[in-house]
């Protein structure tokens, strides 16, 4: 004949059960993906994304980049806005696309181009991101400057490591590098008439905001430490905002 449990025996076995799957090892459980947003658009408003229609990150001006957001797998529907200046009119989507989110992976977001152009694009870097090896870090490139031809990037400190020609809408490989300070520099491939003679950016600040523009060399330089990081290119060549960079932690913490 069948048994049942009483109330008391009922909320013990769900109490174990419950205290069994927090036990379980974090691999047999499925992960969220991680999401983040970089605005590179020269010319754009404050841009607010949206995934399904929530508002998942703030809204994020020219050049900066949103902290890592968990988010549940599956395709998600990506809407990034401009914001209106006070007491403006809502404005239509800038960028829509779909997403796709594995479990454990790190998904960012870029739009790229110019609203005066009208060629706005989204961008979508889907990756997982590497731990860094003992003693070293694991940097990469992304080039995201807009009309920049393709950028050679050298980083000098403890080792030089150098970025061979990065194409706009490219990422380079991630490259281990020893932890420490390094200056880094970008030169044109081919050398562009319009940026300065010889064709070299110097730029570099501390983290965790070392947006630097080309304009004039900067003597600090960027440490990275044990982790993975992405040094993106943004801007313009031959008019304001020229040519920046901006350095990223890649690897999030869950």
């Amino acid at each position: 004949m069948p048994r049942f449990l009483s109330r008391r025996q009922a909320l013990a076995l769900g109490a174990a059960a419950g205290a069994a799957l927090l036990a379980r090892p974090a691999s047999a459980q499925q992960a969220a993906g991680q999401f983040r947003f970089i605005n590179a658009v020269p010319d754009a408003l404050p841009l607010s994304v949206l995934i399904d229609g929530t508002a998942r990150v703030p809204p994020v001006g020219y050049g900066s980049v949103t902290e890592w957001v968990p988010v549940a797998t599956g395709e998600a529907s990506i809407e990034v806005i401009p914001q209106p200046a006070a007491g403006g009119s809502p404005q239509p989507p800038l960028v829509t696309t779909t997403v796709t989110i594995a479990p454990d992976t790190w998904v960012t977001l870029l739009a790229i181009g110019q609203q005066v152009a009208d060629n706005v694009q989204p961008w979508v870097i889907t990756d997982q991101p590497p731990s860094a090896a003992a003693g070293g870090a694991l940097v990469r490139v992304i080039h995201a400057a807009v009309g920049a031809p393709p950028l050679h990037v050298v980083a000098s400190g403890p080792i030089t490591v150098q970025f061979g020609d990065v194409r706009f809408n490219e990422a380079s490989s991630y490259v281990g590098m020893d932890a420490g300070s390094y200056q880094l520099s970008a030169v044109a491939v081919p050398p562009a008439p319009a940026l300065p003679q010889p064709p070299v950016f110097t730029f570099g600040a501390e983290l965790p905001n070392p947006i630097v523009t080309g304009q004039r060399p900067v003597d600090s330089p960027i440490s990275f430490g044990y982790s993975s990081y992405s040094i993106i290119a943004f801007g313009r060549v031959a008019r304001d905002p020229y040519l920046a960079f901006l350095v990223t932690t890649d690897l999030s913490s869950i």
